[in-house]
């Protein structure tokens, strides 16, 4: 009997055992061997343990180890303060248990984000190929970056970890990752010469509601949240899913700025994207509490959408323009002339790779001489005889013209109708001059305002302008 009563009392003593149980100091996924860790800046590390277990993070680079409880919740979180680039270094956190992580280098870390066009790896979709993709991957091992990969992964709540580990970059891992977050990092690690890391999360297809959280998400007007209020049905481009899986976990690991490449899921509803796209740089900058966290992102490529004629992907490039130039921090690396009509993912990605690093090397790091972006349509005047000149700001060395001849103006008149025009450069290649002998009182002028278009008009940088236009009538996207 005493014997059966000893069975019976051990599960309720287990049960009041239980909230006294240890757990083991563990950290998420984004700390791992290989990390690169923002040099020069207070770094968070954070984890689980057991509520009120004493946890040490133990820096090897010689600063003071970081101490902290965990609290009822097991929850921990210290701040380390990390030295100039160099390494390799060890980092070891120490509780109950000890969890230490080797080969750890202190550079410059970036987020790599968006839809299909940064999700696309160095060697390239079916049917798809990365122009000098096979030899990034073929070299990759002496490129000395960094690489994570975020596995795909959705959810209506913020998740504390995602699937996925740092792995220095050899032609296996760099087949894998983002080609334009590869040229993006590669142009970094050559201008700097210091240790560059890259946090590839992306997925094609997507907008920019799943890439927000809900919080922001009802702070912007036209966004239909049903799905992610009733839950019924999860998918990739469900309000909030891909923020809470795939960004929220990374929160607030420790980066220098965001690159972004994403749009094209959003061209039927540009009005809405002037609004969601700040927002959604507004919410990723609150929830890394950095209000100035330098997001730099790639202007959607021309492409037919089946109607080349169309100005659907051309008002999405003016809601993207028009974010650049009203949100601080923010810089567009313009791909007027690397479309292609018949496939929405550009092989040239090494241009969308490096003129955002240019923008993250003159506005990120003050890197004086660097060209980082084109003339910016300024306003026009129609001079006497019918023809309108357009100018510019932001000239630097002046205007240059690609391809031969300037292509992809046009005008109208009162009757709204646009009409292809002819166009060169003039006053000293700091202004362009336009006119069609179809359009007698020009009251507008656009350029390259369709879907479809190849870009001629350059900075002497060699970056091309924006399509624009000087118009705010009513189109249909």
């Amino acid at each position: 009997m005493k014997r059966a009563l000893s069975f019976l009392l051990l599960p309720a003593l287990a049960s009041l055992l239980a909230p006294f149980a240890r757990a083991d100091v563990k950290l998420p996924a984004i700390f791992s061997d290989h990390m690169v860790l923002q040099r020069n800046a207070q770094v968070p590390f954070w984890g689980w343990a057991s509520p009120g277990e004493t946890v040490t993070v133990v820096p090897g680079w010689g600063a003071e180890p970081v101490t902290a409880q965990a609290d009822r919740q097991g929850k921990w979180k210290v701040l380390v303060r990390t030295a100039g680039a160099g390494g390799p270094y060890t980092v070891t956190v120490r509780g109950d248990n000890q969890v230490v992580y080797k080969d750890v280098l202190l550079g410059e870390v970036w987020i790599c984000s968006g839809q299909s066009n940064m999700d696309q790896t160095l060697s390239g979709y079916l049917g798809q190929p990365i122009v000098g993709g096979n030899e990034e991957i073929a070299t990759a091992a002496t490129s000395g970056l960094r690489l994570f990969k975020v596995k795909r992964a959705l959810s209506y709540d913020p998740q504390k970890d995602c699937e996925g580990t740092w792995t220095p970059a050899g032609p296996a891992s760099a087949a894998k990752f983002s080609a334009t977050g590869w040229f993006f990092g590669k142009l970094l690690r050559k201008a700097l010469g210091v240790p560059v890391g890259l946090i590839h999360t992306a997925w094609g297809g997507t907008r920019a509601e799943a890439w927000t959280s809900l919080e922001k998400l009802k702070t912007v007007n036209g966004v239909d949240l049903s799905p992610a209020l009733n839950r019924k049905k999860i998918w990739s481009n469900a309000p909030t899913a891909i923020f809470n899986a795939m960004v929220y976990p990374l929160i607030p690991y420790k980066v220098k700025g965001v690159i972004w490449y994403q749009g094209e899921s959003n061209r039927r509803e540009p009005g809405l994207y002037a609004r969601l796209f700040p927002a959604m740089i507004q919410d990723w900058r609150e929830r890394w509490g950095e209000p100035e966290l330098p997001f730099f992102f790639a202007q959607i490529a021309p492409y037919a959408y089946g109607a080349p004629e169309a100005v659907g992907s051309a008002l999405l490039r003016e809601a993207q323009l028009e974010t650049m130039l009203t949100v601080p921090g923010t810089g567009m690396a313009v791909l007027l002339d690397m479309g292609e009509k018949n496939c929405i993912h550009p092989r040239l990605k090494r241009l969308a790779g490096t003129r955002l690093a240019f923008w993250a090397l003159a506005k990120a790091y003050g890197m004086k001489g660097v060209g980082y972006t084109a003339p910016i349509y300024k306003g026009f005047k129609v001079q006497k005889d019918g023809r309108v000149l357009v100018q510019f700001d932001r000239l630097g060395n002046g205007l240059l013209v690609k391809g031969g001849e300037l292509k992809g103006f046009e005008l109208a008149g009162e009757d709204k109708v646009f009409h292809p025009a002819q166009a060169r450069l003039t006053g000293r290649a700091r202004a362009v001059l336009v006119w069609s002998k179809d359009v007698k009182k020009p009251v507008a002028v656009r350029y390259c305002f369709h879907n479809w278009c190849v870009g001629t008009l350059f900075g002497v940088n060699e970056l091309p302008v924006s399509s624009f236009r000087s118009d705010d009538w009513p189109e249909k996207p």
